[in-house]
């Protein structure tokens, strides 16, 4: 992925995964029929076409059921470092309150 694309991705992908269209099976045989990740992600964010799948900025919830099916590791969660980890465990701790937080 180029650096065009990482900041695209990063302005209007609110989702937490990556795609590599080259590994999918569409994109490596046109007559490929999968549909697998399309097929069963709950938020609808997926569409297909010959460059592989795509994931709808918005629409896409994070579950990672793409992930799981795909039988060709086209999906793979992005990664956050130790700082962006805690700095959201510290986040979601302050909404239920400062004593919470101090624990984390």
């Amino acid at each position: 992925m180029g650096i065009v694309e990482r900041v695209t991705d990063k302005i209007i992908g609110n989702h937490n995964l990556h795609t590599e269209g080259s590994l999918c099976s569409r994109f490596r045989t046109l007559k490929s029929g999968c549909s697998l990740c399309a097929d069963v992600c709950p938020a609808g964010a997926i569409s297909l076409s010959g460059k592989g799948p795509e994931i709808t900025g918005g629409a896409c919830i994070g579950c990672g059921v793409c992930l799981s099916v795909c039988p060709n590791g086209v999906f793979t969660m992005k990664e956050g470092g130790d700082e962006e980890i805690i700095d959201e465990m510290v986040k979601a701790a302050e909404r239920y309150g400062m004593e919470e937080a101090k624990e984390f």
